[in-house]
């Protein structure tokens, strides 16, 4: 409580399973909302940290509306053709230069839903009798389902989080082959082949360094 807050997804995260440690079992009402609201947090970073590995940079309009979740979910489905390429692109790197083939897309519909229901247990006071004084703490049981139920999809949603090669971190040559990806200049096949013929050098780059590390971690954790 005395320690400064910081602004990740993983940070608030790492809050969630502060309280429910701290809670141990007990369903206790105040960790119930400090937990869902944390988790909200960790579900809003999630979405936004998502939307700068996919962008990269983002205009100043565009930081003003990830003000709200809703801005940064519209720029999401904005951006869901940029997104799903970066995904695809990324998904055919790892496998061939990198011999992973695990990673799946973050589903920021999923997170947007938890995000909602979430938001039950921060706000549901002005009905008592139907939230914190239900009868057999009903309320309060369904609350922390629901947060142990996040948290365990959050388990995997989580090892995708980095699992994007970021444009700004590509060596020219791989860049030119994702811009021409991106642009529907080359298809998937093409762009294997052309992997293919550049792994034993991209397994060289300093660049991913960080990618090979987080994957490591990965398989280490499954």
């Amino acid at each position: 409580m005395e320690k400064p807050r910081q602004v990740t997804a993983e940070w608030h995260l790492r809050q969630v399973m502060k309280w429910l440690e701290y809670d141990n079992g007990r369903e206790l009402d105040n960790v119930l909302v400090y937990a869902s609201f944390e988790l909200r947090c960790a579900i809003e970073r999630t979405i936004f940290e998502n939307l700068l590995l996919v962008k990269g940079k983002l205009t100043p309009e565009e930081q003003k509306r990830c003000r709200s979740k809703e801005g940064m979910l519209d720029l999401m489905r904005e951006s869901d053709s940029l997104y799903r390429k970066t995904f695809e692109f990324t998904k055919m790197f790892f496998s061939i230069v990198l011999g992973v083939n695990k990673i799946k897309p973050i589903n920021t519909a999923f997170l947007s839903r938890k995000w909602h229901e979430l938001s039950t247990y921060c706000h549901k006071l002005l009905e008592p009798a139907k939230s914190f004084q239900s009868p057999n703490r009903d309320f309060q049981k369904k609350g922390f389902k629901l947060i142990h139920k996040v948290l365990k999809s959050y388990s995997e949603l989580e090892k995708n989080l980095g699992a994007y090669i970021r444009p700004d971190s590509m060596s020219d040559e791989l860049r030119s082959v994702y811009e021409r990806y991106l642009n529907d200049e080359i298809d998937d096949a093409s762009v294997k082949r052309t992997l293919n013929i550049m792994a034993p050098i991209l397994r060289q780059k300093m660049p991913f360094a960080k990618a090979i590390a987080m994957i490591e971690w990965e398989n280490n954790s499954v």
